[in-house]
């Protein structure tokens, strides 16, 4: 018994080497749940490599493991631009909305970006603003904290 599992272990080692650049190439990214929660991280995957694990952070003595080599933290949240109406001056205007990183909806609106005039305006901010929160921008809500994660509000887009 303990030669096949041996010997299953190193077809394993073997598979996993060979196979390795074709697995990346076809899963460039790596996500991590906050256990049963929509919070998530997304890391791009550089590699993955079998061997000897970190013993400090949890991999047990002197036994194979995987190792994921990770790259750069992505935050993904989402922009698009939506027709608005305008109730006080009977108009149509145009705004931006975002979807945040694990939710469903795009529920969030930056304020100040919500009575553009027309399409070609508000399609401009909506790449400004992806552009902010690719380059590590954050949402800040109101100082009672976030509605949730797919609730509507109002937010401030920080720079940092």
């Amino acid at each position: 018994m303990r030669r096949l599992v041996s010997t299953v272990r190193k077809l394993f080692v073997f598979l996993v080497l060979h196979v390795e650049t074709a697995f990346i190439q076809r899963i460039p990214h790596v996500r991590f749940r906050f256990g049963y929660t929509k919070r998530t991280m997304l890391f791009e995957l550089e590699s993955i490599t079998i061997g000897v694990g970190n013993t400090n952070w949890g991999a047990p003595d002197n036994e194979c493991v995987f190792i994921l080599k990770l790259g750069k933290c992505i935050k993904k949240m989402k922009v698009r631009t939506q027709q608005n109406f305008n109730r006080k001056t009977n108009e149509t205007v145009f705004g931006i909305s975002i979807m945040p990183d694990g939710g469903r909806r795009y529920c969030k609106y930056p304020i100040g970006h919500q009575e553009y005039k027309d399409y070609a305006q508000a399609h401009q901010a909506m790449k400004d603003v992806q552009k902010i929160l690719d380059n590590g921008g954050r949402l800040v809500y109101s100082p009672k904290g976030s509605a949730g994660i797919n609730k509507h509000e109002y937010v401030k887009i920080e720079m940092i």
